[in-house]
């Protein structure tokens, strides 16, 4: 009884820190909420789009089926059985992770390998979403928040743009990555996040004394040979050196800059520069899943070496090889045409990968339930400079994404929902994104400084994305900030006279600024309403073919090809009021086949 009715809270919407132990997704047929997943772990093939079954095919065929895929992926609670668990307690992660051999000494490691089974321990709110979380252990005493993962392939696309107007700009002798003879010349990294912005400052690829170009911690940077291959060097200053490449990293709260004896300085870039990136480090770093994907080896000159710029996905993102993906023998990865060979040891492949990647490609961003006192305090929240940072939009010109989910709000009198519309046709471009995030890292004061492991004092980190901040408590990259306006009034550094401004104004316009803020939302997206058929009505009583479904909803498999398989039951109440049948997939669904399912190899 009591497992029902903390499931029917889940359903509900009520997960909350409390809960979060129970917050995982069931994997197996029985499952009447429609939250679990109705089949084994199965590794999925890269393969080719005419091959049946795998990445490629269903990417071209079936695209929902692989954004469903990939979620499962992502909220699987992995156990023993799958291979999962064999790395408890072991030591991972290095504080830093890049450098000089010469230079190179016993770094103390981030934590351990043990601490999750599935990614939705921790990105659980809301429940089996994409959503923000806990702190947990890092790189310090203190932690660090949670982050959530909506519209994640947005903002992919956003450190891809970055990157490559500073090259189209900076790389004057065009070789796709920056030469000596350029970089000595010095040149401003400038990005515009739209046509009629000012201009967001990156640095100058311009090197120190010691050779290192003086670029925002934002941005990761190794050095090349004259064949733009990568190089064990220390600087620029190496005779060795032709020139530096490097990757912008849009996703964490970032890694600082690291002091070395010689008093040189190097940024660390943020966590990770794509979406397949991210994943995979989190990946190994919390759960202690490795990954045997090829997609992202470049060119390695030892087993424990950096590989620059790897090979580009198959949905379009260059990938970099910047310690993600670890293999003593780069030969023995995943060929990507068929499932690992037998291993003790659950590591994703390069399919599995595939299918992660192009479900956080597709990821809908954030919702904005707007009103007329939120309209006035984003305003105010430009007026007193916020925005300097907190950059409202920004243009993506390469949208990659197959089909594309957007966030609405619908309004009704005086009230206000959420809803989702479905374009299934390919993403338009330009893309407008209100992410509010210059993605730079800046030292914005002493009460976000971050004690390590390692004794240093980390003082910059990325400028969050506030959208979703109304579904993200508790605030600052360590969470030590309960509510919006503490952490509103904690900045200092370079947005003292920001945070000061907010300090001075009235209460009626300092309340406007934090009704702006909340009307920054997340949402469960399997219970907000959607426009899927493309009728433009959000149905309350949706048929699949022949099956009465409930509330029409983005629900995936809604959208399989051949259909869905079902058990229906009825009914359960909604939170807000409505009611919605419950329905359990059978495992004979058209996209998954027979429970082995023909799309990849159970492990």
């Amino acid at each position: 009884m009591r497992a029902s009715l903390i499931a029917l809270g889940l359903l509900l919407g009520i997960a909350n820190q409390t809960n979060l132990a129970q917050a995982q997704i069931s994997a197996g047929e029985n499952d009447v909420y429609g939250y679990g997943i109705p089949y084994p772990f199965v590794h999925l093939r890269h393969g080719s789009a005419t091959t049946p079954g795998t990445s490629a095919f269903l990417a071209e065929n079936d695209p929902f089926a692989l954004y469903w895929r990939g979620r499962d992926l992502v909220q699987r609670v992995y156990t023993e059985a799958d291979g999962a668990m064999t790395r408890a307690g072991e030591m991972g992660g290095p504080l830093y992770v890049a450098g000089h051999a010469s230079d190179r000494s016993p770094e103390p490691p981030r934590m351990h390998r043990d601490h999750a089974a599935s990614c939705g321990m921790c990105h659980a709110v809301p429940f089996a979403e994409p959503g923000s979380g806990p702190v947990i252990a890092s790189t310090g005493p203190r932690g660090r928040d949670t982050p959530h993962f909506f519209g994640a392939g947005l903002v992919e696309a956003i450190g891809a743009q970055i990157r490559d107007t500073i090259l189209a700009s900076c790389d004057r002798l065009r070789k796709g990555w920056i030469s000596k003879t350029d970089a000595i010349a010095g040149c401003q990294a400038l990005v515009r996040p739209t046509d009629t912005s000012l201009p967001i400052d990156f640095g100058n690829i311009r090197p120190d004394t010691h050779g290192i170009p003086a670029l925002n911690s934002s941005i990761r940077v190794w050095f090349v040979d004259a064949a733009g291959l990568p190089i064990d060097a220390a600087g620029l200053n190496d005779g060795r050196v032709a020139g530096f490449d490097f990757a912008v990293d849009v996703f964490g709260w970032g890694r600082g800059t690291r002091s070395w004896p010689d008093g040189r300085v190097t940024s660390e870039g943020g966590e990770a520069a794509t979406v397949r990136e991210f994943a995979t480090l989190a990946a190994d770093a919390h759960i202690g899943i490795g990954s045997d994907d090829l997609t992202q080896v470049g060119h390695r000159f030892s087993a424990d070496s950096i590989g620059g710029r790897a090979n580009i996905s198959l949905f379009g993102a260059l990938q970099f090889d910047l310690g993600a993906v670890h293999a003593e023998d780069p030969s023995s990865l995943d060929s990507g045409l068929s499932a690992p060979p037998s291993t003790t040891r659950l590591m994703f492949t390069t399919g599995d990968l595939d299918a992660i990647e192009f479900y956080m490609l597709h990821l809908p961003p954030p919702a904005i339930l707007e009103s007329p006192e939120s309209t006035r305090g984003e305003e105010v929240f430009k007026s007193i400079g916020c925005g300097q940072c907190h950059i409202d939009r920004w243009t993506v010109m390469d949208d990659r994404r197959r089909f594309v989910v957007e966030p609405l709000t619908r309004v009704s009198g005086k009230t206000s929902r959420i809803e989702l519309s479905l374009n299934r046709h390919k993403a338009q471009k330009p893309t407008d994104v209100r992410v509010f995030s210059d993605f730079r890292q800046w030292d914005i004061g002493t009460a976000f400084y971050e004690p390590r492991f390692d004794g240093t004092i980390q003082t910059v980190h990325r400028t969050a994305p506030l959208w979703g901040v109304a579904t993200t408590a508790p605030y600052g990259h360590d969470g030590r900030f309960e509510t919006l306006e503490q952490v509103i009034l904690a900045h200092g550094g370079a947005a003292d006279h920001a945070a000061r401004a907010f300090e001075r104004l009235p209460e009626e316009q300092r309340n406007a600024v934090i009704a702006f803020l909340r009307s920054l939302q997340l949402y469960p997206t399997l219970q907000t309403p959607a426009d899927i058929d493309g009728d433009g009505v959000a149905s309350e009583d949706f048929r699949v073919g022949s099956v009465r479904v409930g509330r029409e909803v983005f629900q995936p498999r809604f959208l399989f090809v051949g259909g869905l398989d079902v058990d229906v039951f009825c009914c359960v109440p909604l939170s807000d009021g409505g009611m919605r049948p419950l329905f359990k997939p059978r495992s004979s669904t058209s996209a998954w086949g027979t429970p082995n399912i023909p799309s990849g190899e159970r492990k």
